[in-house]
């Protein structure tokens, strides 16, 4: 289901249907436009699934309000062992017009939320969090939190 534009409608009806579905174990949504509302749904789900070992949720502009809701499902979640989160502006975004403008505001709740996650979790392996505008304030959170995880054996 990649690059479907199934939407935050689309990303909430898939949530639902993971909340009970046992037989999935990977799912890929990238670049599906699903927006925090979509990741919302997703973490919500991640919290009750217990078949899901891998989710690529790539591309699909979550911020910082989807990573949080994400973060606070893989304090709970036990079986994901790989999940991507890349190209998703959870540290930030570009302001007025995009990229070439160079005006980046830096928001650390998403970064903070993510390593908070990371300090409890002892499911994910490989976790990939590439391009997303950390900033100073989220570099140092995710390397506090590294310290306190002992299961984390990839990180982009």
């Amino acid at each position: 289901l990649e690059h479907d534009l199934i939407g935050p409608e689309g990303g909430a009806a898939i949530g639902a249907a993971l909340e009970v579905n046992t037989a999935l174990t990977s799912l890929s949504l990238w670049r599906n436009s699903l927006g925090a509302e979509g990741a919302a749904a997703m973490g919500h789900a991640l919290a009750r699934n217990a078949a899901l070992t891998q989710l690529s949720l790539g591309g699909n502009q979550i911020g910082a309000r989807g990573a949080s809701a994400i973060a606070r499902a893989l304090e709970s979640n036990r079986t994901l062992a790989a999940l991507n989160l890349g190209e998703n502006e959870i540290g930030g975004c570009y302001a007025n017009g995009g990229y070439y403008t160079n005006e980046l505001v830096l928001t650390p709740q998403g970064p903070v939320a993510l390593a908070d996650a990371l300090r409890v979790n002892r499911a994910l392996v490989e976790l990939n969090l590439r391009s997303n505008n950390f900033g100073p304030a989220g570099g140092a959170a995710l390397g506090s939190a590294l310290e306190a995880n002992a299961t984390l054996r990839k990180l982009r």
